[in-house]
């Protein structure tokens, strides 16, 4: 998006949507995020997003977060 994000908008997205909102199927999901703003910021072209694929980056970090987690396991056994 063109501009600047508001100071404080990842506390209040973290709090207005991960904590509050019901996000656990994508109705919800669509609903928190079209519902929300935050000094005048807003999310955008909403129904142009694809909620039914994950992004390569997301994937990767998934990947990333498991093989330090078998690393993890690893070096804690005797």
């Amino acid at each position: 998006r063109d501009g600047e994000a508001p100071r404080g908008l990842g506390r209040e997205v973290t709090s207005e949507i991960f904590e509050q909102g019901d996000i656990s199927h994508e109705a919800g999901a669509r609903a928190a995020l079209a519902d929300f703003r935050y000094e005048g910021w807003d999310v955008g072209d909403l129904p142009e997003w694809d909620f039914s694929d994950y992004t390569p980056g997301f994937l990767w970090s998934c990947l990333a977060i498991r093989h330090g987690i078998d690393l993890w396991d690893a070096s804690r056994k005797p």
